[in-house]
């Protein structure tokens, strides 16, 4: 097994554990909202992704010699062989550290400084991740202060062509009311020529008629 693996092994808490005890929290957080398969198996993949690189870092930063990781890796060794309480699982790791001269303090330490290691990957992960999503966030805003001006744009175009539509039907219905007004004036007109034309020409005709009769 490599260190790298071996880190891992100390510090991933198996699948199995880690479902079975997932469970029962899930069922007592009445607040807490469902979860897809989809964003569980996203979250899996995360969780897993940043469990890799930060075993990374400490695998770069395993300091020689027996120090918290090789400690760890013993309390790990001792639980998983003997049924103990916590405190004597943690006493007999610390036997062996103590056969090879390592007191206490150095494991202390050599955990702290571990700490600080991941403070200070936590600190670049942070800076990294606001960066993207600074990036992230300023260029989609670019893309929807540009669609929101085009919206505004066609808005605007929607409302004269809208107004113009409106003011077209207007002069259109009115075109027809005065094109009806000038027909039935039309009609009315050639209804009184012609009545007007009939009156005229039948005295005419009927003086015509007289004239012959009288003065031939």
């Amino acid at each position: 097994m490599t260190i790298l693996k071996k880190i891992k092994s100390v510090f991933i808490v198996p699948e199995e554990e880690s479902t079975k005890e997932s469970v029962p929290t899930q069922k007592l957080d009445n607040n807490r909202p469902e979860t897809s398969s989809e964003q569980t198996s996203v979250s899996k993949e995360g969780k897993q992704k940043f469990y890799e690189i930060l075993t990374n870092v400490l695998e770069k930063n395993n300091m020689p010699g027996f120090d918290y990781i090789e400690f760890k890796r013993a309390v790990k060794s001792v639980s998983e062989m003997h049924q103990m309480e916590e405190g004597v699982v943690y006493k007999t790791a610390f036997a062996t550290a103590q056969a090879m001269n390592v007191q206490s303090k150095v494991l202390i330490d050599s955990a702290q400084k571990y700490i600080s290691i991941l403070e200070t990957e936590k600190t670049s992960f942070s800076q990294s991740a606001q960066k993207f999503l600074d990036q992230q966030i300023n260029g989609r805003k670019i893309e929807i202060d540009a669609l929101e001006s085009e919206i505004r744009s066609i808005q605007t175009e929607i409302k004269r062509l809208t107004e113009s539509l409106t003011d077209k039907e207007s002069k259109v219905n009115k075109m027809k009311e005065t094109t009806d007004s000038v027909k039935l004036k039309y009609e009315s007109n050639k209804l009184d020529f012609e009545e007007a034309y009939q009156l005229i020409v039948a005295q005419i005709e009927e003086d015509v008629q007289k004239m012959q009769k009288y003065l031939s």
